[in-house]
């Protein structure tokens, strides 16, 4: 159940809405989507949470169901700088991309955000944003910034339809 919003992404669809029951790795899946969109185009990726809080303890300082730290899961050895403060992580550049071999240049950057300060969502331009628990969401954090986002199993895809417009792929991937 996992793959086909990946293989959604992959063909194309850039506003993701999974709903799934809890623990079935919603953020897991847009976290492998966001290193697959990492490889293709560098920049800023953020993993927004409804609070800051909510993101430190969910992804920041979350675990899998393994006990592998989210954050473990960017290799080691392409990790340039880790911030702690920011909840940010800044990876060296990847082959193709501008800066590659340079050992002090920066690659993507990939941070943890929250959305209850929306006003440090203004500025820096994401290339790439994930919204987790998005129906805790302030809509205009989303009507601004787009995304890939998960649900609770009882909010409907009407909903999500009508909250994140045209493009969208629902449940198993399919692009509405």
């Amino acid at each position: 159940y996992q793959l086909p919003p990946i293989v959604a992404w992959e063909r194309g669809c850039r506003r993701l809405v999974t709903v799934w029951p809890r623990r079935h790795g919603k953020d897991l899946n847009a976290l492998a989507i966001t290193q697959k969109a990492i490889k293709r185009r560098p920049g800023l990726y953020w993993h927004i949470y409804p609070t800051k809080v909510r993101g430190r303890l969910s992804m920041w300082d979350g675990k899998d169901y393994d006990g592998l730290a989210f954050r473990d899961r960017f290799p080691k050895a392409l990790v340039l700088a880790v911030n702690d403060t920011e909840m940010q992580i800044i990876l060296k550049p990847l082959p193709g991309q501008p800066g590659y071999g340079d050992p002090k240049a920066e690659g993507s950057t990939w941070q943890v955000m929250g959305a209850d300060d929306p006003d440090s969502l203004s500025g820096p331009n994401p290339v790439g944003v994930r919204f987790s628990e998005y129906q805790l969401h302030d809509p205009k954090v989303a009507e601004r910034h787009g995304g890939y986002s998960s649900a609770p199993l009882q909010v409907t895809e009407t909903y999500w339809v009508r909250r994140l417009g045209g493009g969208l792929c629902v449940g198993l991937g399919a692009c509405a």
